[in-house]
């Protein structure tokens, strides 16, 4: 168990570093940067991620049921290290931008200075505040104006041309601009958070499914865990659809090249995944009352008379919200960040899938609540005694 835990925590590890700046690494060597080219850039860049998905919950599913976990482990072993050795092979045809300092620590410093210059004025004139020799920001923005203070260029400062240098005495207007950008996502941000706690919990659809029929056409049995793959099918067909299909009629319709904005977008996403939610509600109802129905409820390894089909719709609808809400976050955030702020963009979005596994200690709570004077609870082992439709219902709301 020891090695497990920890092969699982130098996995995330690595996972931390590679997701975050894949995406910005590879958007660095786009020749033309306009709006639509990175739009275009992160929906075929998520596709291909979701047919590396899709191979996943298939081939390697059926290799593991086949073979067993270690053949299935192995495989995955090879393929990042063959990952790995054509990523460094390719290494000198990669455009690679010059590390500069942490921006941790600019934000830190842009704190710090806008405190202990509390008390000075804003200056009335633009030439009052520090830029860098090479800054294409010179003056500060007017929102967040308490934080323009950290740029504040004082007498003393000028008397000393030395101290223009410490950036715990004077930061630059680039600095403030970038703790500005992002602070004003925070919002939008965090609209994401519940929405990855409902679509964190990756066992229910699994164990959904194991209770149901899965016959598919000509008697082949679905292995439960590979359902899913409709998730990832729905993204990449989204994407072909929208690249290929709905942004070229609507620009034929116009008369001039039209996309849908990232806000439409992400605002679409949301609303599909409440959709997404209430199927899912609706079916686990369904899958319980014929439970109750074939007299199932004790029997947690039956199988019950409805065919797995039924997951479908919530399947597709999932896969929509992801190619709309997650590819117009990914937008959102390198719009709106400075070149140099294009890794923490993405860290974002990870960052919320990570909060949302951590506030899964809710569904602890919810069962330990509800299980009080004998009954199983909410969140019971049992599926056909738990009521996750109600839990659904909850984050739906």
């Amino acid at each position: 168990m020891l090695i497990l835990v920890c092969a699982l925590f130098v996995k995330s590890i690595g996972a931390g570093g590679i997701r975050p700046c894949s995406m910005p690494f590879g958007a660095d060597q786009l020749s033309n940067k306009s709006q639509k080219s990175l739009e275009s850039y992160v929906g075929w860049y998520y596709a291909a991620a979701s047919l590396g998905g899709s191979l996943g919950l298939t081939v390697v599913v059926y290799i593991i049921q086949t073979y067993g976990w270690t053949v299935g482990y192995g495989i995955c072993t090879f393929i990042m290290f063959l990952a790995a050795v054509a990523f460094y092979i390719a290494s000198p045809l990669y455009v690679k931008q010059k590390a500069s300092t942490s921006l941790f620590t600019g934000f830190l410093q842009v704190l710090v200075v806008s405190y202990k210059n509390g008390k000075l004025p804003i200056p009335s004139e633009n030439s009052g505040y520090h830029h860098g020799a090479n800054s294409k920001i010179t003056v500060p923005s007017e929102k967040l104006r308490f934080l323009n203070k950290a740029c504040i260029i004082r007498d003393a400062d000028r008397s000393f041309g030395s101290t223009l240098d410490d950036p715990w005495r004077v930061c630059t207007a680039q600095k403030v601009e970038e703790l500005k950008a992002l602070l004003k996502v925070i919002p939008i941000w965090s609209t994401g958070i519940m929405m990855s706690i409902a679509g964190s919990q990756h066992s229910f659809p699994v164990l959904q499914a194991s209770t149901m029929n899965r016959e598919f056409y000509g008697g082949f049995n679905i292995p439960a865990a590979s359902l899913t793959v409709f998730i990832y099918v729905t993204i990449m067909f989204w994407v072909v659809l929208y690249e290929r299909a709905i942004i070229p009629f609507a620009s034929k319709i116009k008369g001039k090249q039209v996309y849908l904005s990232v806000y439409l977008r992400m605002g679409l996403g949301l609303l599909l995944s409440v959709i997404a939610m209430g199927l899912t509600a609706m079916v686990e109802n369904v899958r319980l009352h014929k439970a109750n129905h074939e007299g199932l409820v004790k029997y947690p390894d039956a199988m019950v008379n409805m065919s797995a089909m039924w997951l479908l719709p919530q399947y597709i609808v999932m896969g929509d919200r992801r190619g709309l809400s997650m590819l117009g976050q990914f937008e959102f955030y390198h719009l709106v960040f400075p070149k140099t702020m294009s890794s923490i963009a993405n860290s974002l979005f990870f960052l919320s899938l990570s909060l949302a596994h951590m506030f899964s200690v809710l569904f602890n709570i919810v069962n330990h609540t509800s299980a009080r004077g004998g009954n199983p609870g909410l969140v019971a082992e049992n599926l056909n005694e738990a009521r996750f439709d109600y839990i659904t219902c909850f984050f739906q709301g």
